[in-house]
């Protein structure tokens, strides 16, 4: 009987009491009223209407001192009745420009030009402005996140409402989300193709209403390329995403002051060859070169921007060492991925002595593959700096270990992805290279768009704030993303601790688009969602519906060498693929059945080990723990559906070979190349059973 009540209460339990208790909260007395049929009284509103005040969650909120403000109000007041009009104005100029002039003295560094310095503490100012504004207005939407989103899909739409998509999808009956729902279907770049290629021929007012000033080119990792179209609407939108990020960031480290008036080290390979130019004549890249980052900057990087412009990679990336290492007060380094700035540490450690030699001589080796005009303004740059190679040779003679700190006592922090599979790359960097300063992945951004802001950089997991002005969001719960067309929740309907595929409506006249990223719930900002990135929809391992990903995986891998110190130092790369594959490239071996093959390198304590007996023993290991924490995976063993992980040990350096054999044989350019975590390309599976030990 009592188990019958208790059936009734759970089953009878109101709908907005459920709807509260599903995301952590009592329900509201006006939440109850609603669910028992009658009009809220005025006593209910107002109790709510105070809860509602005390239960906000103000972090992220813009505090004003009104104190202050008054002052300021009544002091302007007060002053045309104690001092002429004009001397006001005169008097308000000149304390404006004294302020202006001691600021921007006090942290100009003289290492950088006046001009580029003076430009970017104005443009940093203005910025600050906008991003006090969005911040504002990001606290306030996430108060009514429904309506704050409604509002983004209707002004995402009519930005389109004069294209030839809108009228044939008949865009313009949409009155609400529901209708929005329920008359358009999810998407993906197969259904937008032919518009975009109309696009890239020239043609206007195809798929967006303004013409795109750039077309950002996908990497290619899980299929074709793709070109999305980046008009000056979405440019506006990015910028005041980006401005409030800058807001929040500051904050928590340190930004306007490493950003302000000092070069930052940018990692980037922007070089002519990624670019193409359509016969629209509108150019086509990654997103990485896009002119919204640099147009207008002048040389605020510690490079000359004409280092961009050379073709060959490894040059590049060269001639970015020698600026970064002579410039002493280096506070940030901007590397897009954490992959790209582990290996220009690597290659930091494997090139010092010839750095240091050009340092101290002034000059840039000269079997780099540069053009005599380039290494012509280069060199312009370049003065012998004695005492600062004498320093680095110090330095790097001591080995590499925190190595970033020692040589840049000003450097806090390091912006760039670590999160899929970059993580593997921050793991190594943290232990080695860059122990004492932040890792701080700022952002879930794809060419699609910016999707989320990483308010907590101290976060040992990054998470990220949803942006509700930027896009629409859906989530699809992730047990139904193998459905054509699955059900998806809206922002409000997302539960703490569950996994979704992200799908977005944009003002680049994709709706409903299916971008494949893979998120977990794991907190709320007032409404809005916060969520840590998992993987790439169907990167993983699914032989027999066991949906291994890549994120197990690695943490698989890492859990396991781990458990076998004695015997393994490090996890240096790896990637997988079903062993299907290799039957297809006509590899045989001794093991039957069904199994997962894994190609790790990895660094052994004893040099003389066997590593085909090492990764023996970690395959078993990695084994027992996947099986232990993947509840469809230890049923397949147990019923030896599928046997035990097959692992392939891999010579040293063979992942970097992998980056350059995918550079030399792919259109993607070196800014955007992302290791592939499950290959499903039969080229790539023979190239690392061609690097095996």
């Amino acid at each position: 009987m009592a188990e019958e009540r208790s059936t009734r209460r759970v089953s009878g339990l109101d709908k907005g009491a459920f709807e509260a208790a599903r995301h952590g909260r009592r329900a509201s007395f006006v939440e109850r009223a609603v669910d028992q049929g009658r009009r809220p009284s005025i006593l209910e509103r107002a109790v709510d209407a105070i809860q509602a005040e005390v239960n906000v969650n103000t972090e992220l909120a813009v505090v004003f001192n009104f104190t202050y403000l008054w002052v300021i109000v009544a002091g302007g007041a007060l002053l045309p009745f104690l001092l002429p009009i004009t001397s006001i104005i005169i008097g308000s100029l000149l304390l404006g420009s004294l302020f202006v002039t001691i600021d921007f003295l006090g942290g100009w560094n003289p290492e950088w030009s006046f001009k580029v310095a003076a430009i970017q503490y104005f443009k940093v100012r203005v910025v600050e402005l906008l991003g006090l504004y969005n911040a504002w207005l990001y606290h306030r939407n996430s108060l009514n996140v429904r309506a704050a989103q409604e509002a983004t899909l209707l002004t995402n739409l009519a930005a389109n409402r004069d294209t030839e998509y809108y009228r044939d999808h008949n865009l313009g009956s949409i009155e609400n989300a529901s209708d929005f729902l329920q008359s358009q279907p999810l998407s993906k770049y197969d259904k937008y193709r032919p518009y975009v290629d109309r696009m890239l021929q020239g043609e206007l007012k195809v798929l967006t209403s303004e013409v795109p000033y750039y077309f950002g080119k996908t990497s290619g990792t899980t299929g074709l390329p793709a070109a999305i179209p980046i008009t000056p609407f979405i440019k506006k939108q990015t910028l005041a995403a980006i401005a409030c990020f800058l807001f929040y960031a500051d904050r928590k480290v340190p930004w306007k002051k490493l950003h302000n008036l000092r070069p930052v080290w940018k990692i980037s390979y922007t070089n002519p060859k990624v670019l193409e130019k359509t016969p629209s004549g509108i150019i086509l890249g990654p997103m990485s070169a896009n002119p919204l980052w640099t147009k207008g900057m002048g040389e605020i990087y510690t490079v000359p921007s004409v280092t961009f412009q050379i073709e060959d990679s490894s040059a590049s990336g060269y001639v970015q060492l020698i600026f970064a290492l002579r410039y002493r007060d280096l506070g940030a380094i901007e590397g897009t991925f954490a992959s790209i700035v582990y290996f220009s540490f690597k290659r930091m450690e494997a090139d010092w002595r010839s750095l240091v030699e050009n340092i101290r001589n002034g000059t840039i080796r000269q079997d780099l593959n540069i053009s005599d005009d380039i290494r012509e303004i280069l060199l312009a740059h370049l003065k012998p700096d004695q005492a600062r190679a004498d320093f680095l040779e110090e330095q790097f003679e001591e080995g590499f270990d925190n190595i970033a700190a020692r040589i840049w006592p000003e450097m806090k922090l390091i912006n760039c992805i670590t999160t899929g599979p970059f993580e593997i790359y921050a793991k190594h960097l943290r232990e080695k290279y860059t122990k004492d300063i932040l890792l701080y992945s700022a952002s879930v951004v794809a060419t699609e768009g910016f999707m989320a802001l990483n308010m907590w950089p101290y976060n040992k997991t990054p998470r990220y704030a949803l942006i509700p002005k930027l896009h629409f969001y859906e989530f699809i719960p992730i047990d139904l993303t193998g459905e054509a067309q699955p059900r998806t929740l809206l922002m409000d309907q997302v539960e703490i601790g569950h996994d979704y595929e992200i799908v977005i409506t944009s003002a680049n006249g994709f709706n409903r688009y299916r971008i494949g990223d893979v998120v977990r719930v794991v907190g709320f900002y007032n409404q809005i969602p916060l969520v840590e990135f998992r993987h790439r929809a169907g990167a993983n391992l699914n032989i027999k519906g066991e949906k291994v990903t890549e994120l197990s995986m690695i943490q698989c891998l890492t859990e396991a060498a781990h458990r076998m110190p004695e015997k393994i130092k490090e996890i240096v790369d790896y990637t997988s693929c079903e062993n299907v594959m290799l039957d297809v490239v006509g590899f045989k071996n001794d093991r039957k059945g069904s199994y997962h093959v894994l190609f790790v390198e990895l660094t052994s304590i004893n040099r003389d080990a066997n590593h085909s007996t090492l990764a023996a023993e970690l395959a078993s290991v990695y084994d027992e723990i996947l099986r232990n924490t993947h509840y469809k995976y230890i049923e397949l063993r147990t019923t030896k559906s599928l046997d035990e992980v097959l692992i392939y040990p891999i010579q040293a350096g063979g992942f970097s070979r992998l980056r350059d054999y995918l550079l030399k044989t792919t259109s993607v350019s070196p800014i955007q190349l992302k290791i592939p975590r499950v290959l499903l390309k039969k080229e790539i599976v023979t190239f690392m059973l061609n690097e095996r030990v």
